[in-house]
């Protein structure tokens, strides 16, 4: 599997978890690279949610649409399903922090989406969720 994140990324993504973290007032706990699921978030002591986070390099109502991988959504819901708890995916756009519940973006249309121009990834391309970006929810930081 090729990993396309880099130091920078990871940099600016625990930012937005802090960010995040202070607004919802709870602990975004980083797991493993290459985890299921970026973060768990805990309050009390307790897992309330699996945070799954994305970093666009466009305002977040560039596209008609946000696109998310299927399966990373699929398998997110399934495990906060399993666990009882939330799941939600959390984005940073150029704009501004932007946040959606996981089973929201599950009832979005599939159409086959990604990156055409890595053609040496088979895995670039596969089937997508598109969420009309004024579902999108804006992140008071």
């Amino acid at each position: 599997m090729t990993v396309y994140e880099s130091y920078e990324d990871r940099l600016k993504e625990a930012q937005t978890a802090r960010a995040l973290g202070e607004t919802w007032r709870l602990r975004l706990l980083r797991l493993p690279r290459l985890s299921e699921v970026d973060y768990i978030a805990v309050r009390n002591d307790t897992v309330t949610a699996l945070v799954e986070f994305k970093r666009r390099t466009v305002a977040h109502d560039y596209y008609e649409t946000f696109m998310l991988s299927k399966r990373k959504v699929d398998s997110l819901v399934g495990t906060a399903n399993r666990m009882q708890i939330e799941a939600l995916i959390a984005i940073e756009f150029t704009d501004g922090i932007y946040w959606v519940s996981a089973h929201e973006m599950s009832r979005q249309a599939v159409r086959l989406g990604g990156r055409h121009d890595r053609p040496s990834d088979p895995s670039s391309v596969e089937d997508t969720y598109h969420l009309p970006h004024e579902i999108l929810r804006g992140l008071d930081v």
